[in-house]
């Protein structure tokens, strides 16, 4: 992310990965009718009659990182901020 930033190349990132960058002006949308690809995050575990606290743990707060997060992210920018 720090090399697009700085201005030396492009990437084809997840959305959940540059929106905040994008929201701040930091980097821009090089290719703006791209399609968006839905992806998402997944935690697999072994399964068991009882989950662990750690692992319950870990997956709360991905849930709770990222719940705000994805390709929706793409569609809350007007038109005009996509340089």
């Amino acid at each position: 992310m720090n090399t697009v930033i700085s201005g030396l190349g492009i990437a084809y990132f997840p959305s959940f990965l540059y929106a905040d960058a994008m929201r701040q002006g930091l980097i821009e949308d090089a290719i703006p009718d791209l399609p968006v690809d839905t992806q998402g995050i997944y935690a697999v575990y072994p399964p068991s009659r009882f989950t662990q606290p750690k692992v319950r743990a870990i997956i709360d707060f991905l849930a709770h990182a990222f719940a705000d997060k994805g390709p929706a992210d793409l569609q809350i920018f007007p038109t005009s901020l996509r340089k």
